[in-house]
């Protein structure tokens, strides 16, 4: 094996075990030792990591104070979303905030968009093109996957794709070791 290899080994082997150690503080807090994760539950934990490995442009100049995380007023993953507000993200706290039009994601950082109508959603992404703003979704809900993070099912195994090149427009820097574990779609370009 190359250096190269145990090095992409290595970091898989560390996001594999950030992400299930995170399950198993889910599952000690809140259900005990039987309960079985769930979809949602899966969701924001891969949601909490994704914010340990995207750097906003504000964070660089030290203007935020918070990760807004942003979810519809009607999407059952907001009862797992609000756990993580008791979490920290390189020292920022994590805020979670309900959204039920465009106009209420005007200070979100991340936002989740799953069960909200076609229109709603393309109003709120064309609110935050190239924005500092990462979006997460699931392939397959809308027509389309314009989300910066798209989850998707594999092999009965939640994924994720992440779309780089609007990552970039938008002025967020997503970690290479993130970037390794996706299926990423309009590839880093080399300069």
């Amino acid at each position: 094996m190359t250096a190269n290899g145990r090095q992409n080994f290595c970091a898989k082997d560390v996001f594999a075990l950030v992400l299930g150690l995170w399950c198993a503080l889910f599952q000690s807090i809140s259900y005990g030792s039987q309960h079985r994760y769930n979809e949602l539950d899966l969701k924001a934990a891969y949601i909490f990591n994704f914010m340990k490995f995207v750097e906003w442009p504000e964070e660089r100049s030290d203007a935020l104070p918070q990760i807004n995380v942003c979810a519809y007023s009607g999407d059952p993953i907001l009862a797992k979303l609000k756990r993580l507000e008791s979490q920290r993200v390189r020292n920022l706290k994590v805020v979670l905030q309900v959204y039920d039009s465009a106009a209420d994601v005007n200070q979100c950082q991340l936002i989740y968009l799953n069960v909200i109508s076609a229109e709603k959603r393309a109003e709120i992404l064309q609110a935050v093109k190239n924005k500092p703003v990462l979006t997460i979704g699931h392939e397959g809900r809308y027509s389309d996957d314009d989300e910066i993070i798209t989850f998707f099912a594999k092999n009965n195994r939640l994924r994720f794709d992440i779309n780089y090149r609007q990552a970039q427009q938008g002025g967020l820097q997503i970690s290479s070791r993130l970037l390794r574990l996706a299926r990423v779609s309009e590839q880093p370009q080399d300069d």
